[in-house]
């Protein structure tokens, strides 16, 4: 692929097909994919440029098949990597995905099973998990640890009136007590990737040009944070702080 960015090559290609090739980059595995994908849509075009270095680099035909192959297994994969990157993904979402990679191909195990590298606290992020299915009664004492300052306290809401409840609404409510056992705050804002993070860093990276040297650091953290947290606010909110600073 690097050989058809050539001009000439790139040229001659572009007379034939609007694809252009793609390359491999270290740092984003699914450019594998990518560049397996373009070959695949472009091979057709290939023996068409007349050049001998090129022909003597194209795969043979049992090769093609293997291409073949691999872009299926690829495609698979890259369908779990464009899900891991919704922004409303949750960690229960993340196990399903990574439980499902795994059963199907078992050598995953080594970099997405529980008990991998990546894997910083095991009784916590299973723990939260959990929380999230509802399943809190099944939580081991370490796990419960894990998360205890997620626990809610029991001095919200002491209050208030306490309402009297009939029979039946107190054993609906102790069999919903018991079931649910001890009460944890909403855990849906811990982030299961790091996609918010690197895109964050992104768009710094993009956003810091010449122009932009001689802004504040303070300045610069501030507007970055308000792109990335651009649903959270709107022109009303600036006029009305402007108004009230008057």
């Amino acid at each position: 692929m690097r050989k058809l960015k050539t001009i000439i090559l790139s040229a001659k290609l572009r007379r034939l097909t609007n694809l252009s090739p793609k390359t491999r980059n270290a740092t984003r595995w699914s450019s594998s994919y990518a560049m397996f994908q373009r070959y695949m849509d472009i091979k057709g075009f290939l023996r068409f440029l007349d050049d001998r270095e090129v022909e003597s680099m194209l795969p043979t035909v049992s090769q093609d098949r293997q291409i073949s192959d691999l872009l299926e297994t690829l495609d698979d994969l890259n369908s779990a990597t464009v899900a891991l990157q919704d922004s409303e993904i949750s960690l229960p979402d993340v196990h399903d995905i990574f439980d499902e990679a795994i059963e199907t191909y078992p050598q995953a195990i080594v970099r997405l099973g529980e008990n991998s590298e990546s894997v910083e606290n095991v009784d916590f992020e299973t723990a939260v998990v959990k929380i999230l299915r509802g399943t809190t009664s099944s939580l081991s004492d370490g796990q419960k640890v894990s998360v205890g300052r997620l626990v809610v306290s029991s001095s919200i809401g002491q209050g208030a009136p306490l309402q009297r409840l009939t029979i039946a609404e107190r054993a609906k409510k102790r069999q919903k007590i018991s079931h649910e056992g001890t009460n944890y705050i909403d855990s849906r804002f811990i982030r299961p990737t790091s996609n918010m993070c690197e895109r964050f860093f992104s768009l710094a990276k993009y956003a810091l040009t010449d122009r932009r040297r001689g802004t504040l650091p303070r300045t610069f953290e501030q507007q970055m944070f308000l792109k990335a947290n651009a649903s959270l606010w709107a022109i009303s909110d600036v006029a009305a702080i402007m108004k009230k600073d008057e």
